[in-house]
């Protein structure tokens, strides 16, 4: 199972929104968006995406499940982290070993 991370966009000036997909049910003044602008490259809600933190030589990879902006203006994207395989095989490894 994936894991969710939050991230917010604190760099404006590379950021602009696409098209807006809706407000929110229970919030109306949270929007959703389907896309988003950063560093002049396009991404769209669903997308794969390709990441890296700072200060760590592990990447990792993604998909982007919901792109809004909260009422005090916040711009947050919910990304869905995928597990690398070592990671699963590691964890499956370690369970058979202790069920033994």
């Amino acid at each position: 199972m994936s894991r969710p991370a939050e991230a917010n966009v604190e760099d404006e000036t590379y950021f602009k929104w696409g098209n807006k997909r809706g407000d929110g049910v229970k919030n109306k003044d949270v929007q959703f968006y389907e896309s988003f602008t950063y560093k002049g490259v396009e991404y769209f809600l669903y997308d794969c995406v390709y990441f890296y933190e700072a200060g760590n030589f592990e990447t990792s990879t993604g998909k982007l499940v919901r792109i809004f902006e909260t009422p005090t203006h916040e711009k947050k994207i919910l990304i869905f982290i995928e597990f690398k395989f070592h990671c699963v095989t590691g964890a499956i490894f370690q369970e058979e070993e202790g069920s033994k």
